[in-house]
């Protein structure tokens, strides 16, 4: 669907799934690298995220998405950080 053009929320609707489950399954493919980050994140974005986070090594999600505050959710975290993780 996501080739199809369909946005993340379009793809939950339509699988009648959450946003965060489509997230998580976006992250697993571009672990498995079937998916690019840049298929899912602007490029925009990606940038940002970066500079944000760049190769962070922190033990917890939650320091990493406490430190960000509300600039970053937790599901383009986990995306980029699978991005990170090939």
């Amino acid at each position: 669907l996501l080739h199809e053009g369909k946005t993340m929320e379009e793809i939950a609707a339509i699988r009648q799934l959450s946003l965060g489950t489509i997230m998580g399954h976006c992250a697993n493919l571009i672990k498995a690298e079937k998916l690019e980050l840049d298929e899912v994140l602007e490029p925009e974005r990606i940038a940002r995220l970066e500079d944000l986070i760049g190769n962070w090594e922190g033990s917890s999600l939650g320091q990493l998405k406490e430190q960000l505050g509300d600039e970053v959710s937790y599901d383009e975290i986990r995306l980029y950080q699978a991005s990170k993780m090939r």
